[in-house]
């Protein structure tokens, strides 16, 4: 087990520049998190119970949560397999480069999106945070109790990574919710896993809109380093390809625009804070995530004046590197 480097802290003069880590986890245990399974009963417990594991270093679900990872039967799980950390205070977005280094590996690589995994900035929590009381908001809809997805990662264990911002049929984002009888208007229960493409459908079909895709199946059955960075204008997935800590040259990649998507105004949004992350393990067909570490960053962008005087040499600086 390795946790991620520390980012470093740079003064220069006047100016001051600093990546800022907010998280660091190595998944001894979960003190760190909120566990959404807790929150529910399934698969015949009656008491709150966990459906992730800690054990060997890495966060992961249990065989029992496995077998009960059903979305559409009362005992099953239903998309509740996720962990959620608050921040401390709301990201600013369009003033803050936000990154997320990972160590993880998967069971096996196929399944199509089997055994995808996400890792979703979030916003709109409700006051006081999420509400992990037994069975106590799990089919209440008065409010968006769970959140909002905002900016996203897909890896999908055996198809193309996914980029999406958004959500569902607010420009807001939505997590989406579960009807037996098919309409989102007569709904049962949450499901805070998952979530659609910005204006409806599955993201990665030709039919919905608002993501973009890597040219490759990114998941990997062996660990590796990946990096999922949030700027104000782009978000960028990356993968150490050769497992030397670094990211650079053709290791980024995919990216999609965060300042505009003329293809679906009707739902694009540019959310201007960041207030929190969520990682959702899919864990279909026992396909199965071992998430070794987590970090997130926080690194100023520097004001236009103070790129100016950069770009003349009056203040030397060195900042950890996003772009190779």
């Amino acid at each position: 087990m390795r946790l991620l480097p520390a980012a470093a802290v740079v003064l220069s003069g006047s100016l001051c520049l600093a990546d800022t880590v907010i998280l660091n986890d190595s998944f001894s245990d979960l003190s760190q998190w909120k566990d959404l399974s807790t929150a529910i009963t399934w698969g015949g417990n009656a008491v709150p119970t966990s459906a992730f594991t800690t054990a060997g270093g890495s966060a992961s679900l249990t065989s029992s949560a496995l077998a009960n990872i059903s979305y559409t039967t009362a005992s099953g799980l239903k998309t509740f397999t996720a962990l959620d950390h608050q921040f401390v205070s709301p990201i600013d977005h369009l003033s803050n480069t936000v990154t997320v280094d990972f160590r993880a590996r998967w069971s096996s690589v196929g399944g199509n999106e089997s055994g995808r995994f996400i890792v979703a900035l979030t916003h709109d929590y409700p006051t006081g945070g999420l509400d992990l009381d037994l069975n106590d908001k799990f089919d209440d809809f008065s409010q968006a109790w769970w959140a909002r997805p905002a900016y996203q990662v897909r890896v999908r264990s055996g198809m193309t990574t996914l980029l999406q911002y958004g959500g569902g049929l607010s420009p807001l984002g939505e997590f989406e919710t579960y009807s037996d009888v098919g309409t989102s208007a007569n709904p049962d229960w949450w499901l805070p896993g998952f979530v659609s493409a910005p204006g409806g459908g599955s993201p990665g079909t030709a039919t919905a809109k608002g993501w973009t895709e890597s040219a490759d199946v990114l998941a990997s059955a062996t660990i590796r380093n990946y990096r999922y960075v949030v700027t104000p204008s782009e978000h960028q997935f990356w993968v150490d390809d050769n497992d030397d800590g670094q990211f650079a040259g053709g290791e980024l990649k995919v990216t999609q625009n965060l300042l505009a998507d003329p293809d679906n105004a009707a739902f694009f949004h540019v959310f201007d804070t960041l207030a929190g992350i969520r990682l959702y393990w899919r864990g279909a067909s026992n396909y199965n995530t071992f998430l070794d570490s987590l970090s997130v960053t926080v690194t100023p962008v520097p004001e236009p004046g103070a790129l100016s005087l950069l770009a003349l040499g009056a203040i030397p600086l060195r900042r950890r590197r996003h772009r190779g």
